[in-house]
């Protein structure tokens, strides 16, 4: 009798205790579901990491390929390859239009593997105007703008080069190998694959120089990595200051001295002797011998001299029986002595200087480095200074 009273008194508790756990369960998986919805998967998160390591790598390979020692003929310090037309990694030879400065990152052109997004898909990529290989256009060097710029968030003007990570497919897009006719700029049918409208889209498919970045939506999903001045300029200047050290290297292994450098006050392709100011185009003009190898064509045939700052010790600007002895003293930089010149890069032009630089200001911006002494110091990089040294000799 009391068994069984104890079975009834019992039943509506254990329901009750079921009734709790499936409120809990469902609380639980109601919090569960939510938590899905407000934060990325993992997948999403190890899509963009390869994401962005392959943008990263792609914009690493552009910036070798501008600063690489390969100039020869039309090449020069900046020059970036035509993008790829074809899918098969090779820039294109030619790409005078708008429409043929947009393509597929040229993967092998720029010594890379084939480099793809998180889900897969092959990079983009667009280059400037000036910057491009073929045709060359206008004058390229530490202070020629970007000629493309980005609206949306966050906006940005002056940029050289864009690589674009496309992301999956969205809306009509079509990445089939079948040709279309209606994703063409030029009206000849091309390869859905080849075509930009089937990757890119917010009217980053267009064959202009306007590009849009924003959060990914429904309708947007394309990420973009910018080139912009900083970066890409350092490593370029950094190497147009070692071919130019090595010219004065070799003209002082031929003539036991170093050229003037020709004063600010100087005209340009001339020569007004001075211990600091421009590299020379042409040494003869203030009375010394002309190069001994000629200057790289590319060095003035894009005014590098106006954005390149060179100073020579005094007593290494004439010919005496002993090299670097003909009075004056020498260069001194962070306390040592004995320098014979020195060039620096000056990075772009700060607020108040002046392109081309007119005076020492307008290209340097420490102290110790504009006082128009023998006295320099190695910079600090920071908002405010740009520059950086490389010592000539020794």
């Amino acid at each position: 009798m009391n068994s069984a009273r104890n079975r009834r008194h019992s039943a509506p508790a254990q329901r009750g205790q079921v009734f709790l756990v499936l409120v809990l369960l469902i609380v639980v998986g109601a919090g569960a579901l939510v938590y899905s919805m407000a934060t990325p998967g993992r997948d999403s998160i190890e899509r963009d990491k390869i994401t962005a390591a392959a943008l990263a790598q792609a914009r690493e390979g552009l910036i070798s390929y501008a600063s690489a020692k390969h100039y020869t003929g039309s090449d020069r310090p900046g020059t970036l390859p035509c993008p790829d037309s074809n899918g098969l990694g090779n820039a294109d030879n030619f790409c005078g239009t708008e429409a043929s400065r947009i393509g597929r990152l040229p993967w092998k052109t720029l010594g890379l593997s084939d480099l793809r997004d998180g889900h897969g898909e092959p990079l983009w990529y667009a280059v400037s105007d000036t910057f491009k290989r073929n045709p060359v256009a206008g004058i390229l060097n530490s202070n020629t703008p970007g000629g493309l710029s980005v609206s949306g968030s966050p906006p940005a003007s002056n940029v050289i080069a864009i690589v674009f990570a496309p992301g999956p497919v969205l809306g009509n897009q079509n990445r089939s190998s079948s040709i279309s006719s209606a994703c063409s700029t030029t009206g000849t049918s091309i390869l859905n694959h080849r075509c930009a409208a089937n990757y890119l889209e917010g009217g980053n498919e267009n064959a202009d120089t306007a590009f849009f970045s924003g959060p990914v939506t429904s309708t947007f999903n394309d990420k973009l990595l910018l080139i912009t001045h900083g970066a890409f300029f350092h490593a370029v200047e950094m190497r147009v200051a070692r071919a130019i050290r090595e010219s004065l290297i070799y003209y002082f292994s031929t003539h036991s001295y170093l050229p003037y450098a020709n004063s600010y006050a100087g005209p340009a392709t001339g020569c007004l002797a001075s211990t600091s100011g421009r590299v020379p185009l042409n040494p003869a003009a203030c009375g010394q011998d002309g190069w001994s190898s000629p200057l790289p064509s590319w060095f003035g045939d894009n005014n590098w001299q106006e954005v390149l700052f060179y100073a020579v010790a005094p007593s290494c600007t004439s010919f005496t029986t002993n090299p670097c002895d003909g009075g004056g003293g020498y260069l001194t930089v962070d306390g040592a002595t004995g320098i014979r010149a020195l060039l620096f890069t000056p990075g772009r032009a700060l607020t108040g200087q002046n392109r081309p630089c007119a005076a020492t200001s307008d290209c340097l911006e420490d102290a110790e480095n504009t006082n128009g002494d023998t006295v320099y110091a190695r910079p600090t990089f920071s908002t405010a200074v740009n520059d950086r040294l490389v010592v000539v000799s020794p």
